[in-house]
């Protein structure tokens, strides 16, 4: 099993950078327009991956998600994605440097979907996605996985908990 967690919305504050740099959420930066938003983006952020904060919860989550790893012997892992059209070119790189600067355990097993859409490629049977993405956890799920809907730390510690306890009670009979 392994439990890849997503970066932007669930250990990286993302939108919050947008808010603090452009006074508005992301989906209204360059007035809702995707071409323009990551226009501004580009051309005045061009190192937004390596200026992100830590969202506040976060290291809870990533603590309780290595606990399970060593309960269970699983494994932790990154699954993120970068912007399309080469719109942050060094999108990867920031990303890699950013999440070695705070859990540099997670950096193991650190995967770029490349996009969002690609991540359900990597969902097996037994895997677990926590990403903030309405779009990706239906997806990782119909690709066998299981995905939890990140909305707070704790709410995604309370799901994985009931899962790995039923999986695991599953195996032990």
């Amino acid at each position: 099993m392994i439990i890849f967690l997503d970066m932007d919305g669930v250990l990286a504050d993302f939108n919050g950078l947008m808010m603090e740099h452009f006074g508005v959420p992301f989906d209204r930066v360059g007035g809702g327009n995707a071409v323009e938003r990551w226009k501004l983006i580009s051309s005045e952020l061009p190192d937004a991956y390596a200026r992100l904060k830590p969202l506040p919860d976060a290291d809870d989550l990533v603590a309780y998600v290595t606990e399970v790893c060593v309960t269970y012997d699983a494994l932790p892992g990154i699954l993120t994605a970068v912007p399309k059209y080469g719109r942050l070119p060094l999108a990867q790189k920031h990303k890699y440097e950013w999440l070695r600067q705070r859990w540099p355990h997670l950096c193991k097993n650190f995967n770029i979907g490349p996009f969002a859409e690609d991540k359900q490629k990597h969902a097996r049977p037994g895997h677990v996605l926590i990403d903030d993405s309405k779009l990706n956890i239906p997806q990782w799920n119909a690709a066998g996985g299981y995905g939890i809907l990140h909305t707070s730390a704790e709410s995604s510690i309370q799901q994985l908990k009931q899962y790995v306890e039923k999986k695991h009670a599953s195996l032990s009979r």
